[in-house]
């Protein structure tokens, strides 16, 4: 029985109110979800059917994973009260419960409520490569419109935001902006509403405006960061031999940024006034006795200082007094008009489209629900519920709510109207952690988690609670402190936008017993690697450096980080360290496998196929989960050549892709000749002239006039016959296909061209047809989705090392995760978009004035890059904690780092902070997670060797200091792991040498003679391993027979050749195999009881033929005559007389492998598996019938050919009459044979 904490249980049986519950990473929250459900429909005093109940889930699979878990928990408490029938009818009723995604849910609305739509009910649900085609050709109409209008607004919008030469930029902002409005409840209404908060009209102070506050906000916040900065520095200058001179000046730029953290609280036009007149004073002259060391850090820390203020407040922001920016928001007002009115008429164009078409897309989903549920009445400052969502509310007594910090305000909106949130009992269930909360890009709010976490109670009170389950029942517990070591330091309400304190903490769960000798668990590893030291650049140092080769200098940084991965691998599994993992399964220590291990990037494209190359020299086998180098593959890129000149074969570089392939297979030789004879044109009329100017037949115009013959052909089919079955003709008739399986990596090469195929029977299903459109299409595709992931052909338990993105692990968990590429810097590029859009600041465009060429950002735009860019970070924090937590045993850190040196001076800086948290300025100015991880680390005890790096001034406080966690840095240098290449080359080439030159009459070691003899060991009983182990009785009678007339016959230890199938052979009757076959068949059917004349066995026959248990030939082909004469046998009557008759019984019977096989000299058990014809029971014994259709050719003197069958037959029937004494415990006391051919029963 399951062992629930305290929190867990608190969980499980919480009712009556709105429940948040805050889900630590491995805490078990989907087994307290599916816990709480159990109980609430296995409640005695209240049960709940399960139907009545909505489980919303984030993906497809987990909903999938949920139904299994509760129909397990369901059968689980079926067993324990087998004849409860609350339970049976809860078992039926899962198949049709609501659990699922929030778009089945929606699709569900919708389906059971289309009137209530202007919707057709046979709608389809889009293809997402159908709408983004739709999209673009829609856009493009548009803007050919608004050009003819000549609409003035439109052509400013153009110059402002447009490309230089074309409107490709324009058209990707609208499309940008379209979408990101569909994850409000009312989008329309918030893109007017937000464009208008910049109409001149409103007369609004700039003060009273939010982007005022941001901007405050922001310089409040990189002030307080500036002044802890200035502090350090101060206290460097009362160090022994500081720079005492310096204290003045430090002083005073003290008292400045404590005037700006006031002021900031204040108007923002005292606030510019003051930053403008700030002037910093000169710093003091030191004398001789200061220590240079303290002299320049400080002179480094008061340096940022000033940059901060100047460029960061002076220049940055406050280029422009409040006045002139709020001139500039008006100014953009008539340009947001014009782009609102193209985005509004672009959305109706769209609707009506997806209308006309029968479609509708992923947005239309959650907006048409909406739509359903929401009242006319409804507005976003007053929802109001329609009556089918007051009928929703009434159907579920609970909603529960998986990965609640993933859902956006549409989802919110829609599960709020139909829960019973405004009532006296509210009867929400929302778990998730707002600490692995990593889809904001997918307009995820994680806002709505923080809001209720930060206002639920947590006192176990009141109609809207938390609970938070902090417990982890994943990682060991070094992992878990080493975790926590970390986010303590990061993550903060202000950057990570929740603070990681004792309840956000996690706490070690998961039991793994202890043992002696065992290399397992260990500390957290970092692994620094320096790409480039501070003498990189001088020529001096680097002639004094060894000279390690000219590959050196060709290393990637990615490559650098994949050798070391790939290092550490292999010492986890070498023999020398065999690393150790516990297996649940079973119950113990086992080695660390490949499966075991994964390896987590933040992003898999460049970086993944590079790390396959190293980890395959390695022989380490791997599969990257990618994303991306599908269309870069050479047989889907020869595929896609292939089919863009069977529509246009004039165009010379898919011609020549396909002809330099092996479809036509020409080497450069041949298209030079074909090309330097006919240079005019293009390359398909080179071809042509080439084959027409032919005096004679090569093998180069046989080439190219069969490949010209198929061509046409092929552009011929392709009118007739849709995309998929035109790519399944190319694959096969071109041989293509089976090319590419012989090829190494074959199984992946065809896979991708099935997925090829499998894309094409998508778009063949869309309102697109044609092979122009297919093909525009794919390039349409490449263009704005970028690639997408190569075909899937890696089972789940397959042992290799997985590669996949941070984002793809989310909810799994790993025995050793490698988190790499950790010096690879923050992507902020969406920062640098000309309009910028945010869900509660709307939009920050950028002010241009096209006619006098001037760009620079506006206050809306200086607000909301500040906020994008903190939640941007806060995102990626999010993420690495996400990496983190997939632990179980051993966490790995890799990284590549510039001048590791000075980046150890920059992370010492925090050596002697006192707070735990460290300055959210200082975090926002670090480029990558490993200056995350270096500014935290720094103050460990562990953290030695950075200190020393840095050459660091001071000491951590003690609290950081003895932190439990346990870790181990390394550092490595591109010299480091090029020698590592070098010596590993040198020491196979000195293995190779020696086997080469193997010398046998050396002893190379003292066990040669046990090694020669357990090499050379035979299995004493080899020839029963060939011999099966399960036989039939057929079998055994043919072996007998072999060797009883020493005749030529199928052995029961060969395979048996192949017979032509039936529909290539020619019609000849039945062979007598299948006569036989037939006859035992009716004899099993055949009723003796109306069996007394020829015209009753031909009813009986027709009855099975109308059953369809004979077919008309089959029935035709018995002699009933045969039947006839059984019929009146008296071995029939006895059988009509009997007490009991059985017929086609089947058994399996045990017998020593001796009495089967006389050559073996073992007692194993052989299995004899038969079906016996017919046997019946009289009072004084069993007798056994066997029918038997084989010809007596003498009818006068049949007693040879009897005496011969007999004994052909008489293992078998011994056989026969073990197996029914085994089965029945009664004597057989008669065995016999009837030989149909003669109408006659012989006995044994």
């Amino acid at each position: 029985m399951v062992q629930w904490t305290n929190e867990q249980q608190a969980a499980i049986d919480t009712r009556g109110c709105d429940l948040l519950v805050a889900a630590a990473a491995g805490s078990g929250k989907t087994a307290v979800l599916v816990e709480r459900i159990v109980k609430m429909i296995t409640n005695t005093s209240n049960p709940i059917d399960v139907d009545a109940l909505l489980v919303v889930t984030f993906t497809n699979a987990a909903a999938a994973e949920m139904r299994e878990r509760l129909g397990e928990a369901i059968s689980r408490k079926l067993e324990e009260e087998p004849r409860n029938t609350h339970l049976q009818k809860q078992l039926t009723l899962l198949n049709r419960a609501s659990i699922s995604t929030i778009h089945s849910f929606c699709l569900d609305v919708i389906r059971n409520h289309f009137h209530l739509l202007d919707l057709d009910p046979s709608f389809r649900i889009a293809d997402e490569a159908e709408m983004l085609l739709l999209k673009n050709d829609l856009i493009e109409a548009l803007f050919e419109e608004f050009y003819e209008r000549e609409d003035e607004g439109f052509h400013a919008l153009v110059e402002s935001y447009g490309g230089k030469k074309e409107d490709s930029n324009l058209q990707d902002m609208i499309l940008r902006i379209y979408d990101f409005i569909q994850s409000n409840p009312w989008p329309k209404e918030w893109l007017k509403e937000q464009v208008d908060i910049f109409n001149p009209e409103r007369n609004e102070d700039f003060d009273a405006t939010l982007w005022a506050d941001m901007i405050k906000g922001q310089i409040r916040t990189e002030a307080q960061g500036l002044l802890e900065i200035a502090d350090y520095a101060l206290s460097l200058c009362y160090e022994p031999n500081g720079p005492e001179k310096y204290i003045e000046a430090i002083e005073d730029d003290i008292r400045i940024l404590k005037k700006i953290i006031a002021l900031s609280e204040g108007s923002i036009g005292d606030l510019y006034s003051y930053i403008q007149q700030i002037t910093f004073s000169t710093l003091g002259r030191c004398g001789k006795n200061t220590d240079p060391n303290l002299k320049e850090e400080v002179n480094n820390l008061r340096k940022i200082v000033k940059e901060g203020v100047q460029k960061g407040f002076q220049e940055k922001i406050f280029f422009k007094s409040p006045e002139a920016m709020m001139e500039d928001v008006h100014k953009v007002f008539p340009i947001l008009k014009a782009l609102e009115r193209v985005i509004h008429e672009f959305s109706d164009r769209f609707q009506s489209a997806k209308k006309e078409m029968g479609v509708i897309d992923f947005n239309d989903i959650e907006h048409y629900c909406l739509k359903i549920l929401l009242d006319e009445k409804s507005t976003p400052q007053n929802i109001v519920p329609s009556l089918t969502a007051l009928d929703l509310r009434e159907k579920y007594k609970e909603i529960l709510i998986d990965e609640y910090q993933d859902s956006n305000l549409v989802q919110e909106t829609i599960l709020g109207v139909i829960s019973k949130k405004d009532t006296a009992y509210p009867n929400r269930f929302m778990v998730g952690d707002v600490k692995q909360s990593i889809y904001r890009f997918r307009l995820a709010k994680p806002d709505l988690f923080i809001e209720k976490y930060n206002s639920f109670s947590d006192q176990g009170e009141g109609k809207a609670q938390r609970i938070d389950l902090f417990q982890n029942f994943r990682s060991r517990e070094n992992i878990l402190h080493g975790v926590n070591f970390i986010f303590r330091q990061l993550m903060t309400p202000t950057l990570g936008e929740i603070e990681y304190d004792e309840k956000a903490a996690l706490n070690p769960g998961a039991n793994y017993p202890e043992a002696e000798h065992l290399n397992m668990g260990g500390p957290i590893e970092i692994h620094m690697i320096e790409s480039e030291s501070a003498n990189d650049g001088s020529e001096e140092a680097r002639g004094e450096e060894k000279q390690v080769g000219e590959e050196l200098e060709e290393l990637t940084n990615i490559e650098l980080e994949a050798k070391i991965v790939t290092q550490r691998i292999q010492q986890l599994l070498s023999d020398e360290e065999s690393f150790f993992v516990y297996d649940k399964k079973l119950g113990d220590y086992r080695r660390v496998e490949y499966r075991d291990i994964v390896i987590l990037l933040r992003t898999t494209s460049q970086w993944s196929n590079i790390f396959m190359e190293e980890l395959s020299r390695g022989g380490i086998p791997a599969y990257a989960d990618v994303s991306s180098g599908y269309f870069d593959a050479v047989e889907v890129k020869t595929i896609l050549s292939l089919l863009q000149i069977i529509d246009n074969p004039r165009q010379d570089i898919p011609l020549i892709t396909v002809l330099r392939s092996p479809i036509v297979a020409l080497n450069a030789d041949e298209l030079v000749e074909i090309r330097t004879v006919f240079s005019q044109g293009d390359f398909y009329e080179s071809l042509l002239k080439y084959i027409d100017s032919s005096l004679e037949e090569t093998q180069l115009t046989r080439k190219i006039r069969d490949f010209l013959e198929k061509l046409k052909r092929w552009r011929s089919e392709a009118a007739h016959i849709s995309i998929d079955e035109l790519l399944w003709m190319l694959y096969t008739e071109t041989n293509y296909y089976n090319y590419l399986g012989a090829m190494p990596g074959g199984a992946q090469r065809q896979a991708n061209l099935r997925i090829l195929r499998d894309r094409a029977a998508s778009y063949e299903s869309t309102s697109f047809k044609g092979l122009f459109n297919f093909i525009r299409f794919i390039e349409r595709m490449q263009r704005k989705q970028g690639d997408m992931g190569a075909a899937k052909i890696v089972g789940e338990n397959e042992n290799i090392v997985r590669i996949m993105s941070i984002h793809k692990s989310k909810g799994l968990e790993f025995p050793v995760v490698f988190v790499s590429g950790l010096g690879k810097q923050f992507n902020l590029q969406d920062l640098h978009q000309s309009v910028l859009l945010h869900q509660d600041l709307g939009l920050g465009p950028d002010y241009i004035d096209y006619e006098r060429r001037i760009v620079y950002e506006t206050a809306p735009k200086l607000a909301v890059k500040s906020k994008i860019m903190v939640e941007t970070l806060s995102e990626e924090m999010r993420i690495l904690y996400v990496a983190f937590t997939r632990a179980k045993e051993k966490l790995i850190l890799t990284g590549t780092i510039k001048n590791i040196e000075a980046q150890a001076r920059k992370w010492a800086r925090q050596v002697s902070a006192k707070k735990e948290a460290l300055s959210p300025y200082i975090l926002t100015k670090a480029k990558t997670y490993l200056e995350w991880i270096g500014l935290s680390l720094v103050r460990h005890r562990d953290a030695e060797t950075i200190r020393n790096w840095a050459g660091c001034l001071k000491a951590p406080e003690e609290v950081f200091y003895e932190d439990p966690s346990q870790w181990r840095i390394y550092s490595w240098t591109k010299e480091d792991i090029t020698l590592r290449d070098e010596n590993k080359a040198k020491e196979k080439e000195r293995i190779l040498e020696e086997l080469l030159n193997w010398d046998t009459s050396i002893a190379y070691s003292p066990h040669r003679e046990e090694i020669f003899n357990r090499l050379s060991w035979k299995y004493p009983y080899e020839s029963s391993t060939a011999l099966s182990v399960m036989v039939s009785v057929s079998e055994l009678k043919k072996q007998h027979e072999k060797d009883m007339l020493e005749e030529q016959s199928t052995s029961l230890f060969k395979e048996t050749g192949l017979s032509r199938p039936h529909f290539i052979e020619e019609s000849k009757g039945l062979n007598a195999t299948e006569k036989g076959i037939l006859m035992h068949f009716v004899m099993k059917h055949l009723n003796l009881d109306e069996a007394k004349d020829y015209t009753d066995i031909e009813h009986q026959l027709l009855k099975m033929e109308l059953k369809g248990l004979l077919s008309e030939e089959e029935r035709k082909a018995i002699f009933i005559k045969d039947l006839l004469h059984f019929s009146r046998s008296q071995l029939a009557g006895r059988m009509r007389a009997a007490l009991k008759v059985r017929k086609e019984v089947s058994f399996v019977l045990s017998l020593n492998a001796r009495e089967i096989y006389k050559e073996i000299q073992c007692d194993e058990e052989v299995f004899v598996r038969g079906i016996i014809d017919c046997y019946f029971e009289e009072e004084d014994g069993i007798v056994l019938v066997d029918y038997k259709t084989d010809a007596i050719f003498d009818k006068e003197n049949p007693e040879r050919e009897i005496d011969q069958l007999m004994k052909k037959y008489e293992v078998q029937i011994n056989l026969y009459a073990r197996a029914i004494e085994e089965l029945t415990g009664k004597r057989v006391k008669e065995k016999s044979l009837y030989l149909f051919s003669i109408g006659k029963a012989v006995f044994y």
